[in-house]
């Protein structure tokens, strides 16, 4: 007889995860042999008759997949996707990384598959495998990219799509959180209506198994809520699928793709989020589609399950009706089916011929025999036949055909059910079902001993079930259920039918009710839609629907949770959004724990149950009104996701905030109308709240915000360019950083010197770029403060006192006024004695020129461009101890006015001091003294140092010193004993008397004003670093002149006027 198996793959696999873990029984090691079964002669057999032997060798079982069809395969053409450094795609066809030289001679299968022979409705799959993991293309949430690929069902076959496996490919570290995974119907060969939806789908598995070009290759397997696929007579039927994945880090994922084979059509992708679609041809994704394929509209076929005999015996389990034990084996009815039992085949030991076969069917409890749910007693036997012995025992192959009996299956889901047999031989000898460890079909054998246990999980029985299959007879699942127009007393209830069935059933109840024994229920008849009346206003439920099919029933759909509304309008957190497209979505975006909210989107659409990230697509473009209502401990936009769509906060409501750390981060859009103040009475960290809001500038209570528990406001404001709202008020004493707090507000200038920065370690950046701040910062405690690097770099206006500051700890002044252009307050009581690094520290501060020789400066290490530019400064800073100094590298370049005796200076560890004194010009005798009195120390060799256009006379001994004994390379103004002449300082006229550079600030234009006729040559704009921007020929121009200086960007440039009479130079500010 030709035996026909209704068990697939699936059956096997979770019969070797089944296998994973041994458990121990009370019948464990109950063994007999044929002596002890002989002189046992009693109705209660003891343990060791339970079971032959305990055998515990595990074979593994191979699954072979027929193939049913096969087609060539094309490719033509190639696209890629690559994110740029702000992970915003750029172009349309940017590249992602280069291909794989590595190619695959591919040709497309469709296979079909079980697990012992074969039946009608079987396992299938279809898949298009990777080309050496080629290429990647966009498709994750911190896009509006999503890439779609084809299934073909073929013809004259249903399809239910069961198991989704991809490959995807993404940084080092970056994993796959989950996937919203959408079906839709084929529309033109793109990507039509949707059929199916399912939201965050997590996967049930994601492994490394390859690297290229850096990226990591994971092979993503989603076991989905089960979709049937329609087939259609006589011709294959296309539909799509599409992956939206959700990473972490908010970073990219790249799905798998192949130029090698195209399966059916290329695959198609969306730029705006799936409203519209495009092919793109010669290319498709790497995928397996698993599920179950079955007759067209179903149909009655012959189907068998068996776990074949190995015919070594080596086992067997007491199935005797003489006596307590009972064994039991499990059947496996597939998803979508019914299956009606009509044979039995069973390998058994005895050593008297079978007499009487009783059977006992039972449902499944938790992988163990349940409820008797029917029996048969004195079955007729068709045949027994003795075909081999083991341990003492004849083996009976007994064939029996039984009164047919159904098991009933279910929508989208594999149901088990459980079979003991219960023989006696007429004499009351021993019965045993033999079981086999060769292989195992489902669940391993059963033994009962007063209960129903598994007394080892490597042992299967030998069995063949036989009957028939009603494929496709079972009652369908609804799909998209959904719940909208929530009232205090109400909601409408709407969902997909499953199939051509028009009676169903609505169960809701409490979160996390079981809909099969609790909740209210409502039927509903002839619509797939129903009102819910009776609800208790502001109250969470969930509701499930199921179809009832008359003779059977589907499994529910669900939960989907709802909100009944009943809230103080004034609780709300309501913010604004803007579409512009049609079906645009939007996502509020959450991270961590804690969520439990409802949404009401402004379109007539609320949902509950939000425990995560929650999204909404608007079918017409428009501002909508968003309100959050719950446990919404967080909102997280952090520079991506829908940071663009957000448009205002127009109520805080009473919602306790946790955190607000990069909450609206990169909000460029955000404005706030807020009348009311968050409960910010638990937050700690505002990390870039309101950084790159650069619309953003307050609201009604801004300032008096209760942030008296916040420890870090690092980068809170940083790009928030025109935010300008007074916060003086604020209680920062917690406050432990205020790094880059400020950095890019580059409109903010209000007083906050009440502010108690007592707590404050690091104000690195603080101002930076903060180019109108200007106020007196002179009463702030700053003695906690141990980095101070850049704190007020390119503050262009700012001149605060700040004299009286404790910077005792500071220990980096790194850039700290680099840039600040106006600066030039007296600092020079400050006890910089921990500070390590100077770097930069007035590097462009303009004008300043304070006296700074008393700072103790002992334990700086580097002093690298910290005057450079410095145009004005001209201090006597020469008994400064430089000796742990180690670069000096540009230290006073273009600091023009700066002529002072370093002789003294103590520069034996300086390594570098390349450019040191670049467009300076040091007075003969400071020179000299300087080349003497440094050549007398133990100075480190090859030390590259330029003195600028200094000139020497009574130095030469020294400067040979420093040439020749310690190899210096110099690069100075060369030598000259003659009359000096005077300097030439950056700000005087010079000889060029009468000439007049106006208007300053300058916008457009550069007047030179030439009252005394003096013939002028050319000039020349620099800007603070030294660097030419443009020059002039003047051609002796001796009146008035006009230089165009519109392409000029805004900033301080140095301009210098040559002429026959001598040069001028002077700092002009460009708006």
């Amino acid at each position: 007889m030709k035996r026909i198996t209704v068990i697939i793959c699936i059956v096997g696999l979770l019969s070797l995860s089944m296998n994973a873990q041994v458990m121990q029984s009370s019948s464990q090691g109950s063994r007999v042999n044929r002596s002890d079964v002989e002189s046992s002669n009693k109705p209660t057999a003891s343990v060791q008759e339970q079971r032959l032997k305990d055998h515990s060798q595990n074979q593994p079982i191979v699954f072979q997949k027929p193939t049913i069809k096969s087609q060539e395969t094309t490719k033509t053409g190639s696209w890629n996707f690559l994110p740029s450094s702000t992970g915003v795609l750029s172009g349309s066809h940017p590249e992602f990384y280069p291909k794989s030289d590595q190619t695959i001679n591919y040709k497309e299968a469709l296979e079909l598959s079980n697990s012992s022979a074969e039946r009608s409705n079987l396992a299938c799959s279809q898949e298009n495998p990777t080309n050496g993991f080629e290429v990647g293309y966009t498709t994750s949430k911190n896009t509006v990219q999503i890439i779609a690929t084809d299934i073909t069902v073929p013809a004259d076959t249903d399809f239910t799509l069961n198991t989704i496996t991809i490959n995807i490919h993404s940084i080092p570290g970056v994993t796959l959180i989950s996937a919203d995974i959408t079906l839709y119907e084929n529309a033109s060969d793109l990507p039509g209506t949707i059929k199916s939806s399912q939201a965050a789908v997590i996967p049930v598995s994601q492994t490394i198994i390859g690297n290229n070009n850096g990226y990591d290759i994971s092979e993503i397997v989603f076991d989905i809520n089960p979709v049937m696929l329609q087939g259609q007579a006589g011709l294959p039927t296309t539909y799509w699928v599409s992956l939206y994945v959700d990473m972490t880090s908010s970073d990219f994922g790249y799905i798998d793709s192949t130029s090698a084979s195209v399966v059916g059509l290329p695959l198609s992708y969306s730029e705006d989020a799936g409203a519209t679609w495009l092919p793109y041809p010669g290319w498709d994704t790497v995928y397996i589609f698993d599920g179950d394929c079955g007759p067209l509209g179903g149909g009655t076929v012959n189907c068998s399950e068996e776990n074949p005999n190995d015919f070594t015996f080596e086992d067997g389990y007491n199935c005797s009706s003489d006596y307590i034990f009972k064994t039991a084996n499990d059947l496996t009815v597939a998803a979508d089916d019914n299956f009606t039992l009509e044979h039995i085949t069973a390998s058994i030991m005895a050593n008297n011929p079978i007499l009487t076969v009783n059977v006992n069917y039972y449902d499944d409890a938790s992988g163990l025999p349940g409820t008797l749910i029917g029996s048969e007693n004195s079955v007729s036997i068709d045949s027994q036949t003795i075909i081999g012995s083991g341990s003492g025992y004849d083996v009976h192959e007994l064939q029996m055909t039984v009164t047919p009996f159904t098991f009933p299956g279910q929508s989208g889901a594999p149901t088990t059910y459980w079979i003991e047999l219960s023989i006696s031989d007429g004499s009351g000898g021993f019965v045993f079902w033999v079981a086999t460890t060769s292989s195992m079909i489902g669940h391993p054998l059963a033994l009962y001993d007063g209960g129903w246990t598994i007394p080892d999980l490597s042992k299967d029985g030998v069995y063949i079930w036989e009957g028939t299959c009603d494929v496709g007879s079972v009652c369908q699942a609804p799909t998209s259920l959904s719940v909208d127009a929530v009232t205090q007393t109400t909601a409408d209830i709407s969902w997909v039918a499953g199939g051509s069935e028009t009676e169903w059933i609505i169960q809701y109840g409490a979160p996390g009710f079981d809909p099969n024994s609790e909740g209210t229920t409502v039927l509903a008849s002839g619509s797939s839609n129903t009102v819910i009346n009776g609800l208790t206003a502001g109250t969470n439920y969930d509701v499930y629907v199921k179809a009832d099919c008359g003779s059977n029933q589907s499994i529910f759909t669900g939960p989907v949770s709802f909100l009944t509304s009943s809230i103080n309008p004034g609780e709300y957190f309501v913010t604004t959004w803007q579409t512009t497209m049609s079906n645009e979505m939007i996502t509020i975006p959450t991270t961590g724990s804690g969520y439990n909210y409802s949404v009401d989107w402004g379109d007539g659409n609320t949902d509950g149950g939000w425990f995560g990230d929650a999204s909404h697509i608007y079918t017409a473009p428009g501002v909508y009104t968003v309100k959050i209502n719950g446990a919404f401990p967080r909102i997280y936009f952090n520079n991506s996701g829908d940071r663009m769509k957000i448009k205002s906060i127009e109520q805080w409501g009473v919602n306790p905030w946790t955190s607000m750390n990069s909450a609206f981060l990169g909000c460029e859009n955000l404005v706030s109308h807020a009348m009311d103040m968050p409960d910010l009475s638990m937050v700690t960290d505002m990390y870039g709240m309101f950084a790159f809001a650069r619309k953003f500038n307050g609201d009604a209570n801004f300032g008096n915000w209760n942030v008296g528990n916040v420890t870090s406001m690092y980068g809170m404001f940083g790009g928030a360019s025109i935010f300008n709202y007074p916060i003086g008020n604020w209680n920062v004493g917690n406050v432990t950083t205020m790094e880059k707090m400020f950095d890019g507000a580059s409109l903010f200038n209000q007083p906050i010197d009440n502010w108690n920065v007592g707590n404050v370690t690091s104000m690195n950046s603080m101002f930076r770029t903060a180019m109108n701040f200007n106020q007196d910062l002179n009463s702030w405690n700053v003695s906690n403060v141990t980095d101070m690097s850049g704190m007020f770099a390119y503050a262009r206006k700012f001149n605060g006192a700040i004299g009286n500051w404790n910077v005792g700890n500071v220990t980096n002044m790194k850039g700290m006024f680099g840039g600040a252009s106006v600066f030039n307050q007296y600092i020079g009581g400050w006890d910089v004695g921990n500070v390590t690094d100077m770097e930069q520290m007035f590097h462009g501060a303009t004008i300043f020129n304070q006296d700074l020789g008393a700072w103790n400066v002992s334990n700086v290490t580097n002093m690298n461009n910290m005057l450079a530019t410095a145009m004005k400064f001209n201090q006597d800073i020469s008994n400064w101890n430089v000796s742990n100094v180690t670069n000096m590298r540009s230290m006073f370049f273009h600091a023009n006015r700066f002529d002072q005796n370093l002789g003294a200076w103590d520069v034996s560890n300086v390594t570098d001091m390349t450019n040191m004194f670049v467009n300076v010009t040091l007075s003969t005798s400071n020179y000299d003294a300087l080349l003497n009195g440094w050549s007398a120390l133990p100075l480190k060799s090859n030390v590259k140092f330029h003195a600028g256009l200094s000139k020497y006379c009574a130095g030469e001994p020294g400067r040979n010193i420093l040439t020749g004994t310690f190899n210096w390379t110099i690069i100075d103004g060369g030598m000259d004993c003659g009359v000096f002449s005077e300097r030439l300082d950056v700000g005087s006229h010079g000889a060029l008397v009468g000439t007049t550079l106006y208007p300053n600030p300058m916008r457009d234009q550069l007047n030179i004003l030439n009252s005394s006729n003096s013939e002028l040559e050319s000039l020349s704009i620099y800007d603070l670093t030294g660097r030419l921007i443009q020059s002039y020929n003047l051609n002796g121009a001796t009146i008035e002149t006009v230089i165009d200086v519109s392409h000029l960007s805004s900033a301080t440039y140095m301009v210098i006027i040559n002429g026959n009479n001598g040069s001028t130079a002077e700092f002009i500010i460009k708006e």
